[in-house]
């Protein structure tokens, strides 16, 4: 995939592969053995090429997480928030906050997540019923860090398919805004299947105009599930 916008080619380099369903811990050492790969439940394993790099669980995130996405997010990303911010978040779009959590480091998040549904104009969160709704509703993903120390392992795909599966329950339209300067978000972005439709000038505190991007949610949860089960299927074959 490659997009050209204002000068900047955005080329889809993701490569990392990620499970959700239950995967195979193995290497190529004991495959030589013909040793067959060991299942493990309820773990997030982060593949390239096949091996395991290291686990991270992807789990909703709790008002008691709220300390750790602080540091996260002041260590990943210049856009910061006060701890109200996450917590009505978690509050008001639970289904749609989750962090990363390092399995042998509970202390440790590698990213987080946070997503809201609004109606059209309207800050608050979007009523359940489309009977009750009277504008238009819009899935946005407000924020979503990755530490430097975790990052090029699929920890930031992870936590995007979680919003995809949980938003496309309720809208089409997956937005987000992402500074213009940030090839690499834009080129994850553009790999998960989002296209800039606009431009939005001094979006950010310090002037910096923002790509704003959107995706058919819908399309992408089905594709997200089409591939896990593709994958069970394989490590159940094994």
């Amino acid at each position: 995939m490659r997009l050209l916008t204002s000068g900047l080619y955005v080329t889809n380099l993701v490569s990392a592969v990620l499970c959700e369903r239950p995967v195979a811990r193995w290497s190529r050492a004991a495959a030589r053995r013909g040793v067959k790969p060991r299942r493990q439940v309820r773990s997030w394993a982060l593949r390239t090429d096949g091996e395991v790099r290291g686990d991270v669980l992807v789990r909703r995130a709790r008002n008691d997480d709220i300390p750790r996405i602080q540091r996260c997010n002041r260590a990943s990303l210049p856009e910061n928030y006060n701890d109200g911010f996450y917590a009505r978040h978690i509050a008001d779009w639970g289904h749609l906050a989750y962090v990363a959590e390092c399995v042998d480091d509970a202390d440790d998040l590698a990213g987080y997540v946070l997503g809201r549904v609004n109606e059209r104009g309207s800050e608050l969160p979007a009523p359940v019923t489309a009977a009750s709704r009277t504008r238009p509703v819009d899935g946005h993903v407000t924020s979503l860090a990755v530490h430097a120390k975790h990052r090029r392992r699929g920890v930031a795909r992870a936590l995007m398919r979680q919003v995809h599966k949980n938003m496309a329950l309720e809208v089409d339209c997956a937005k987000l805004h992402v500074r213009c300067s940030n090839a690499q978000a834009l080129q994850l972005y553009a790999g998960l299947g989002y296209d800039v439709v606009d431009v939005v000038q001094s979006y950010y505190h310090d002037g910096e105009a923002a790509y704003l991007m959107q995706a058919d949610v819908k399309k992408l949860a089905a594709a997200d599930a089409a591939e896990d089960s593709a994958s069970e299927e394989a490590v159940l074959a094994a």
